[in-house]
């Protein structure tokens, strides 16, 4: 094959290394294996894929660099079903979801006011953000919600902005100091007569 894809068959202790020298190329790894209900205490990468900090650097980086899709999910509905917002909302909003991955890629190197939205680091326990209906501006307990403001709002392109910085002050001017005066010239001796 001629576009760089890889197709891989990891069988037995040798493909389980050679799955190990694979992964230890990678700087940053999405894992994309199945979570029921994105549970993030459930998750256990190294153990997952039986590799230890020395064998996968990205595991081994203070935090690890390894992430999830699952950083924004909503609420059970039903009593059963989770949505991600990387499959729901993601692509909707690429400017967010760019400015994850360069966050995810330049780690320190890149700060945006986006944030991690759609990923989380792979930390159990952390970094997901649960979502629900009143979490929408627009719906409303007795059912009369916001169909205007919500058409509206699937037409406008979602940009991260900047937060407002407070304005810089003007610098403070050393006080000018005053004028030297002038010396007083010495008085001219009167002319004597010979």
């Amino acid at each position: 094959n001629t576009d760089g894809y890889k197709t891989l068959s990891c069988t037995g202790a040798d493909g389980l290394v050679s799955y190990k020298i694979f992964l230890a190329e990678a700087d940053v790894i999405i894992d994309e294996t199945y979570i029921a209900g994105y549970d993030t205490a459930a998750h256990d990468f190294a153990g997952s894929f039986q590799v230890a900090d020395d064998e996968v650097p990205a595991l081994a980086r203070d935090p690890p660099n390894i992430f999830r899709l699952d950083g924004r999910v909503s609420d059970l509905r039903d009593g059963w079903a989770v949505g991600s917002s990387w499959f729901d909302h993601s692509k909707a909003e690429p400017q967010q979801l760019l400015a994850g991955m360069m966050e995810m890629i330049w780690v320190d190197s890149f700060e945006s006011p986006c944030g991690l939205k759609y990923f989380r680091r792979a930390i159990p326990g952390q970094g997901q953000t649960q979502v629900s209906h009143d979490d929408c501006p627009y719906y409303d307990d007795s059912g009369n919600h916001d169909c205007a403001a919500i058409h509206e709002h699937l037409h406008e392109v979602p940009i991260c902005t900047p937060p407002t910085a407070a304005p810089t002050p003007a610098p403070m001017l050393a006080p000018t100091p005053a004028p030297t005066p002038a010396p007083t010239p010495a008085p001219t001796p009167a002319p004597t007569s010979a």
